[in-house]
């Protein structure tokens, strides 16, 4: 009886041999007829038929994310794949655009050395100038006819465009909705319908009663110069406005008696900065881009515009851009173009000063309608 026992047990033993085998084999043709990989609806993940799981499986997934490890015995593929985190752009700040300022040191300086904005244009005006009929400024009374029109290039209009009216006493508007108004002695506004708001400032040199416009700021419109936004009739009126030119006639005074633009501000370079150049040192001040990035910052009307500016083309130092979208581009060594978001297209022209490479900007004028 428990030979008979035996016998049978041991005939079982067999068929399960017999059976797990041409399982085995199944299986085994299965991952030939596919490549290689085992079906996940033919194999169980956790192992319960006696085969060993897929690598990388959830189990060993799993595994792998709770046991402790030095990081040496885990394949990279078994840990799970971590993005980056992409920290969301800052938006720049906002300031206003300083586009001319005469400091109290150049204010002191003899009246045929302090530049008198016209305009737009910057002239000289000599003693003779101030005494001769019509030279003379009355000052308080008829400061604000004066100062429209002394600022008349801010509208982006022909003089012969602007219908000035007196509404209330110290402020002229125009039926298309310009308006300048005294708001303090010497200080004034004018606001330009899709352009922005403008605050002039005036002063008189020592002894003179004569006024010369000391400070202009610009508080843009943001929405001005916006890519793909339709403008109105006011702002296509004002197709460019020149914020600042040298005639061809300043260009024949002495080098250290030239106006020189820093960033709105208006200098006069002594003359050893000129002889430094002319022996080799600093040799940027001869490149047209690197002259507009130093000294036209003002114009972008943000906080450390170029802090991020890198060459869009590495390797060709003639266009650079920044992650807010400001672009400066070089069309020649002397021609510059300032692209700023949501103001417009600058046009930076500059001129070779004699002999030498030495670049001093000569004209700034703005595009607000022609940004791309």
């Amino acid at each position: 009886m428990w030979r008979s026992g035996r016998q049978i047990g041991f005939l079982l033993l067999i068929i399960v041999l017999v059976l797990s085998g041409c399982q085995r084999a199944a299986v085994q043709d299965d991952m030939a007829q596919n490549g290689g990989n085992i079906a996940t609806d033919e194999v169980s993940p956790s192992g319960e038929n006696g085969l060993p799981t897929e690598a990388g499986s959830q189990a060993e997934a799993e595994q792998a994310n709770t046991t402790e490890t030095d990081g040496t015995d885990v394949p990279d593929r078994d840990l799970p794949s971590e993005e980056p985190a992409v920290e969301p752009r800052k938006e720049p700040v906002r300031i206003p655009v300083l586009i001319y300022q005469l400091t109290d040191d150049i204010l002191q300086l003899p009246v045929s050395s302090i530049p008198y904005y016209d305009k737009g244009k910057i002239r000289f005006l000599s003693e003779e100038d101030i005494r001769a009929s019509g030279k003379r400024r009355t000052g308080h009374q008829t400061g604000i006819d004066d100062v429209m029109a002394l600022t008349s290039n801010l509208t982006g209009r022909e003089d012969a465009e602007l219908d000035w009216t007196a509404s209330v006493e110290g402020e002229r508007q125009t039926s298309e909705g310009l308006i300048m108004k005294e708001t303090a002695e010497r200080r004034y506004e004018l606001f330009v319908p899709d352009v922005g708001r403008y605050e002039i400032e005036l002063e008189a040199p020592p002894g003179h009663e004569v006024l010369y416009i000391s400070k202009i700021t610009w508080h843009p419109n943001r929405a001005a110069g916006t890519e793909g936004q339709v403008q109105s009739a006011d702002l296509r009126a004002a197709r460019s406005i020149v914020f600042y030119e040298l005639p061809e006639d300043v260009f024949q005074r002495p080098r250290t008696s030239i106006p020189y633009y820093n960033d709105g501000t208006i200098e006069y370079l002594p003359e050893y900065v000129f002889e430094q150049y002319e022996e080799g040192h600093q040799p940027w001040l001869g490149t047209g881009i690197d002259v507009a990035t130093v000294m036209t910052s003002n114009l972008a009307g943000q906080e450390n515009p170029y802090l991020e500016l890198s060459e869009t083309l590495p390797g060709f130092h003639f266009k650079q851009s920044t992650p807010s979208g400001i672009v400066i581009q070089a069309l020649t060594n002397e021609f510059i173009q300032l692209k700023v978001p949501e103001i417009g297209t600058y046009d930076i022209e500059m001129t070779v000063l004699g002999d030498l490479s030495f670049l001093m900007i000569s004209n700034i004028t703005l595009h607000l309608n022609e940004y791309s």
